[in-house]
């Protein structure tokens, strides 16, 4: 009986690998078919099976399938691949699985009985697990946290395990620190550049308009913007705390109030 790797039902019954040593006659033997396959073969040499050669003994250690190249691991990826997320349609997985049977058809085709088995093994297997999926209603999916391919019960379903979610949690965390702290940067910033301007706006068209003491102020106020930009972008860079840059742009408006106060007290000396 020829196994068939076009099939896209297992066979019903495990497919097995017996195999039987005679001391004195030097053999082994060795079936491959399903289980109740084997045992009537066994016991009445009835029933067809997929393999059932007799051999010197050891031959099963000497001609063992290797995979030196990586040929099984490369084609099994094939197989992983196929009815993992990135293939959902069922024409297109049958498709992309279509090279690894052929594959899997020479190995079997060569009679080496370990090849055979390891084939035939491998699209069983290929077959029972889709077929479980499909049951099951699962989708594949690839962890956001740790990258690694898992099964989920719904496509919306993207962590793996409960120390992912943690990790996915503390990091949604992190960004709304960060984002919470860069809108409380740019307010304070927003709120103390505004504070020097309407001061300085004052000194050129309010009552007080002075344009010798707007001049004075504005060199104070373009040396205080060159020292913000320093301070506000070591916070960024997390070379400094947000409350030491705050207890700073509170020292800065104290230095444009004494400016006002000294400019007022100037102009009413002057007059």
């Amino acid at each position: 009986m020829v196994y068939d790797f076009t099939s896209r039902e297992s066979e019903r019954g495990r497919v097995v690998f017996a195999l039987t040593l005679h001391r004195k006659r030097m053999t082994e033997r060795v079936i491959i078919g399903r289980t109740v396959d084997v045992r009537q073969r066994l016991e009445t040499k009835a029933d067809v099976v997929y393999y059932d050669v007799t051999r010197p003994l050891g031959s099963l250690l000497l001609t063992f399938e290797s995979d030196k190249t990586g040929v099984w691991n490369r084609n099994g990826d094939i197989l992983r691949d196929s009815y993992g997320n990135t293939f959902p349609n069922e024409a297109e997985r049958w498709k992309m699985a279509a090279p690894v049977s052929e594959f899997l058809r020479q190995k079997c085709k060569k009679g080496e009985p370990s090849a055979m088995f390891a084939a035939i093994h491998t699209w069983e297997d290929y077959l029972d697990c889709l077929h479980k999926i499909e049951e099951w209603q699962l989708v594949f999916r690839r962890c956001k946290a740790c990258g690694k391919d898992f099964l989920a019960k719904s496509r919306h379903i993207e962590l793996c395990s409960d120390e992912c979610r943690k990790q996915q949690a503390a990091i949604a965390k992190r960004e709304f620190d960060e984002r919470a702290k860069g809108d409380r940067l740019e307010q304070l910033d927003e709120a103390a550049y505004y504070y020097w301007y309407n001061r300085l706006r004052k000194l050129r068209k309010g009552k007080a308009a002075n344009s010798d003491a707007a001049a004075s102020f504005k060199a104070a106020f373009d040396e205080y913007r060159k020292e913000a930009v320093r301070r506000k972008g070591a916070v960024k860079r997390r070379e400094s705390q947000l409350a030491e840059y705050s207890e700073w742009l509170v020292q800065q408006q104290a230095e444009a109030d004494r400016l006002m106060d000294a400019n007022t007290r100037c102009n009413t000396l002057s007059k």
